[in-house]
């Protein structure tokens, strides 16, 4: 097990950027890294839980209805804890004005979902009067709203800028609002197991952060190369060499949870914790930045 190549699995989008510099400066190689992209953050939940992925690319959202339904998720490091020039998630209509009721893409039980929760509103729609569509993968939603196929779409940047250049609107987005942050997580019980080489691919990361940060007018390009749609008024968040979930980001999701309810009903809204107790709960056991 200690040598097996440690499996992380990636969603299509700005985050995955600090990933593409270490590819590119032999970094994951070095510590027998293997990349994986997945098409949608249930495809990456089904390969973390059955150990197809030992490390994901995981919203704080996605971290927290694992926890509270039953799964023991660590957090190893926050990637970026402020949203970014462009905000995280925008809210963008096909057209103005837009139809009643609205056809919204979004992705079910994740930070999409969550953002549906509070972009709507900012943009004056209701969202129980919205007709939500559940389009998982990214790129495909982003395409799906730039053909007509969607009234509405929750997009992450910088996929939302590349459907502005095609005409989309921006009707919201959540640069005052500090969204929940991404991380990088993986099954509290993996983590037991492969604590060395997890600690070497957290070292390893940090070098790429400092390398990302330190030329941020090549991130567009290093996107594009790797498949991602990146518009041009697009500009690459500030990445964290390691960080910690902060609780006011716990206390914002678990409020959120609380609203829609749990996947499956599991929890009960009354059963949810504290923010601190929850945060306790996915953060590692010494200063929740370190291995």
């Amino acid at each position: 097990m200690a040598g097996a190549p440690l499996r992380v699995g990636l969603l299509s989008g700005e985050k995955i950027l600090p990933f593409v510099v270490a590819e590119r400066a032999g970094l994951l190689a070095r510590g027998g890294v293997e990349l994986s992209i997945a098409d949608s953050a249930a495809r990456r939940d089904a390969d973390l839980l059955a150990g197809r992925l030992d490390i994901v690319l995981m919203n704080l959202v996605g971290v927290l209805v694992l926890s509270l339904t039953g799964t023991r998720v660590t957090v190893l490091t926050v990637l970026a804890p402020d949203p970014g020039p462009q905000g995280m998630f925008q809210l963008l209509a096909r057209a103005a004005p837009v139809p009643s009721p609205a056809r919204v893409g979004y992705s079910r039980h994740t930070i999409a979902d969550y953002s549906a929760s509070v972009l709507l509103p900012r943009a004056g729609l209701v969202r129980a009067r919205q007709h939500l569509v559940d389009v998982p993968d990214l790129v495909r939603r982003g395409r799906d709203l730039v053909a007509g196929a969607l009234d509405l779409a929750i997009l992450p940047a910088p996929i939302g800028d590349w459907c502005r250049e095609r005409h989309a609107v921006l009707l919201a987005d959540d640069r005052d609002l500090a969204p929940p942050p991404p991380t990088l997580c993986m099954l509290t019980r993996r983590l037991a197991e492969r604590r060395v080489q997890v600690g070497a691919f957290l070292d390893a990361y940090a070098e790429a952060v400092r390398l990302t940060n330190a030329e941020p007018e090549r991130a567009a390009g290093r996107l594009a190369d790797w498949g991602v749609p990146v518009g041009r008024t697009w500009r690459s968040p500030l990445f964290a060499e390691r960080a910690a979930p902060t609780v006011d980001a716990v206390e914002r999701t678990l409020a959120w949870c609380r609203e829609i309810g749990l996947p499956g009903g599991s929890t009960p809204s009354a059963a949810l914790p504290t923010p601190t107790a929850a945060l306790r709960a996915i953060t590692l056991p010494s200063t929740g930045a370190t291995v």
